[in-house]
């Protein structure tokens, strides 16, 4: 779907707005600000559709722009968010972590070894099994003729 160039002007403004707001690493809100120029652009594609619009113009998205509030305002909750969710406030980063992860990892490789021998010697006694009961059968065949 279109939009008209106000429209764009519009968006534009509004999350350069949000971007210059947002208190994080110029590389945490790159993400941010391209999921919320998604969000808005689909909402205002989903209104146009509805409306049986060619064409997403400045009125549809002030109306949506409107109800996400100001750029500064919304800056802090995404950023609150962000922070909130972040791999940071799990401490996934924490060398804690770190060692209960190795220790899963460790842990893990051990049992998987243990259980890859047992499947080999489970094999190997299939095949001791079926080399027996060949064997069986070729004697068998030996003494009918």
């Amino acid at each position: 779907m279109n939009f008209s160039s106000q429209a764009v002007a519009d968006i534009n403004d509004y999350l350069d707005r949000v971007n210059r707001a947002l208190a994080l690493p110029p590389s945490t809100r790159m993400p941010i600000v391209d999921r919320l120029y998604r969000q808005i652009a689909g909402a205002c594609e989903t209104k146009a559709h509805q409306q049986n619009r060619l064409e997403v113009g400045a009125d549809l998205v002030e109306a949506e722009l409107s109800a996400l509030g100001s750029p500064e305002s919304l800056a802090a909750r995404l950023t609150e968010d962000h922070l909130r969710w972040s791999p940071e406030a799990f401490g996934f980063d924490r060398a804690q972590f770190g060692e209960r992860a190795s220790a899963f990892a460790k842990a893990a490789a051990e049992r998987g070894e243990h259980v890859f021998f047992a499947s080999i010697e489970t094999a190997a006694n299939a095949l001791d099994l079926a080399a027996q009961k060949l064997r069986e059968a070729v004697d068998k065949f030996k003494t009918k003729t």
